[in-house]
């Protein structure tokens, strides 16, 4: 009887070892999490009024996560991530941008600014600018 009940009480207990295992190589598979995360950033997903906006988190400092892969792998550069580069200052719309309000799964709420390319930066990160010391952890990963 004892074995009975050990049986499948010992194959659960496997299976769970191996769960964290699948996750990781299911990320793996996704080329915005898998980018992101090589650069050091934080994958996070937040969701506005019309659309998900998968993001990658820097410290304080965040980029849309399609923008940063699309600048990582030479496929071109987005409006979020040239404006940004290019230093200057300011709110959303000075730049041709507008705001998107979003939230994460935690109830945060997101300010984004969203170019006519549909690339993303959270607002203050585009306030502060390149150089700005909470977005140094973007500096540098748009720097390698």
């Amino acid at each position: 009887m004892m074995r009975i009940l050990l049986t499948p009480l010992l194959l659960f207990a496997s299976s769970l070892l191996t769960l964290p295992l699948a996750a990781s190589a299911a990320n793996n598979k996704n080329p915005l999490m898998r980018i992101c995360r090589q650069a050091q950033g934080q994958f996070w997903v937040v969701q506005g009024p019309h659309s998900d906006h998968p993001l990658c988190v820097f410290g304080r400092a965040a980029i849309g996560a399609k923008a940063f892969l699309s600048f990582k792998t030479g496929d071109g550069s987005s409006q979020a991530i040239s404006v940004y580069k290019a230093g200057r200052r300011g709110d959303c719309g000075i730049h041709g941008a507008a705001t998107v309000q979003a939230w994460d799964t935690d109830g945060q709420s997101w300010q984004l600014c969203e170019f006519l390319d549909g690339s993303v930066i959270e607002r203050s990160t585009l306030q502060k600018a390149w150089g700005h010391s909470d977005n140094h952890r973007l500096d540098r990963a748009l720097s390698l």
